[in-house]
């Protein structure tokens, strides 16, 4: 297998918004699987086609799915009993195709949103 490189970008926003707003707007724009849905047509003897439109009929209107969604400030709010640090990290997918499969990695978003850090 060929090592190959990406270019990944960064950037951060201030925003005077509140970390619930920011969240719920990110997640607005994202759609999110059906989990149920896909694993039936998975299973069934149905065509890709099929199956496609399952994945299909829930995607955002940005184009992304929502693949992963992870709250990395519930433990430290555990640990402290405090109400901060909010940190949720969003991991999105874009639909591609098979000849977009070794591009892939460059669709995945890492979205980190922080709060009292």
């Amino acid at each position: 297998m060929a090592i190959q490189t990406i270019e990944v970008q960064r950037f951060s926003l201030t925003t005077s918004r509140s970390f619930e707003a920011v969240v719920a707007s990110l997640k607005d724009g994202v759609g999110r699987l059906d989990l149920a849905a896909f694993a039936s047509a998975s299973k069934s003897p149905g065509t890709f086609a099929e199956l496609e439109e399952v994945i299909n009929r829930d995607m955002g209107k940005t184009h992304l799915m929502l693949f992963l969604e992870f709250d990395h400030g519930a433990v430290l709010r555990k640990e402290t009993g405090l109400n901060k640090p909010k940190i949720v990290r969003l991991v999105t997918v874009s639909r591609f195709r098979k000849h977009q499969l070794k591009a892939a990695v460059a669709l995945v978003i890492l979205t980190c949103i922080r709060l009292g850090i």
